[in-house]
């Protein structure tokens, strides 16, 4: 799983939510985006170039990368920071390969051997004799020929 976040941590459980996955299989990959003196928050508003509370006030968001390293620790993952480079998109991707080969590597395959030729001829052996016995020994059906 990779998560993009500013490593706030709103409910108070995140390192315990990414422990449970990891020990589910589940790595947790966060990378951080923000600035950790705080930043506005742009927003999508006409007429507003930062998002706002209630109160009006511009809300700044601040990256908590010690949270970030902790629940991507937990979690069995990587953290990186992201910035103007395509160092992130590298390291996660590193990452996510080393897991694609892990799981291709444990594959099995099981090899079935057919045994069912044997009654096969089994049974052709003694519909022929049978079809023998039929046509020499049976008194009714003397006076039908099968191979005539």
């Amino acid at each position: 799983m990779v998560i993009i976040t500013d490593g706030e941590d709103h409910e108070g459980n995140a390192l315990e939510i990414s422990s449970e996955a990891a020990k589910k299989g589940i790595n947790i990959n966060l990378i951080g985006i923000g600035s950790p003196n705080g930043s506005p928050i742009p927003s999508s508003e006409r007429g507003s170039n930062f998002m706002t509370d209630n109160d009006g006030k511009v809300v700044v968001t601040r990256l908590n990368e010690q949270m970030g390293m902790d629940v991507a620790r937990s979690g069995e993952g990587v953290y990186v920071r992201a910035d103007n480079t395509n160092n992130a998109v590298r390291a996660i991707g590193t990452q996510l390969d080393e897991l694609e080969k892990a799981n291709t590597s444990s594959l099995m395959y099981s090899e079935y051997d057919e045994k069912f030729y044997i009654f096969a001829w089994i049974i052709l052996v003694l519909l022929f004799v049978e079809i023998l016995i039929f046509d020499k020994k049976n008194p009714l059906f003397k006076g039908i020929k099968v191979f005539d």
